[in-house]
């Protein structure tokens, strides 16, 4: 048996026990991804954030059910799409969108598996970010991800719109590089278009 088979074992022993690191392990390797999933389904933050959080309650009371990582993931995915259709029935008197019909009427439609995929970009997307200088972390979050244009965040971050596009250039360049690195080739492509953007 490899060291990482060996490490793994402990770790989902320390899991089952109730260890509180163990835990810790599998929130913020798991959280970005169930969040960004389930805020493709219901389309509320809020309403994202209380399914999330709810589906780790879940996962940690049932901790002494899962034999491997891959359980969790599996467990943890399966409860926060159950749990955003549930609230999307709840919703079914009010309008409903057009996405929102069709995972009421289509639940294991292939969008779900496509979402999944999105859900795991963000993540790996997201623990890269964390990474960069905190300035460059900062202005390529309100680029990337609320598509703020060059001006709308010098205003906002009271620096001048040139800082603003340095940061953006050494974020993208960071990021591209450590990309790389992981041959996340479809990433990379994110990252060209981000650099023709704002």
């Amino acid at each position: 048996m490899s060291e990482k088979e060996t490490d793994i074992i402990d770790f989902i022993d320390q899991f089952q026990k109730g260890e509180e690191s163990a835990f810790n392990l599998v929130f913020n390797q798991f959280y970005n991804a169930i969040y960004f999933f389930t805020c493709r389904i219901v389309s509320t933050q809020q309403e994202a954030r209380d399914i999330t959080s709810d589906t780790f309650m879940k996962v940690w009371m049932l901790r002494e059910n899962f034999k491997n990582l891959a359980n969790i993931k599996a467990f943890l995915y399966l409860t926060a799409r159950n749990a955003s259709i549930d609230y999307l029935r709840q919703r079914k008197k009010q309008q409903l969108s057009q996405k929102e019909i069709l995972y009421l009427s289509h639940e294991d439609a292939p969008g779900t598996d496509l979402d999944m995929i999105r859900a795991e970009f963000y993540n790996e997307l997201n623990l890269q970010i964390e990474q960069l200088p905190r300035q460059c972390g900062i202005v390529f979050r309100m680029i990337f991800f609320f598509g703020k244009k060059t001006h709308e965040i010098a205003a906002e971050l009271n620096i001048s719109s040139k800082t603003v596009l340095a940061h953006k250039r050494n974020a993208v360049m960071q990021l591209r590089s450590e990309l790389l690195k992981k041959d996340l080739i479809f990433l990379i492509t994110f990252m060209s278009l981000i650099t023709m953007a704002a």
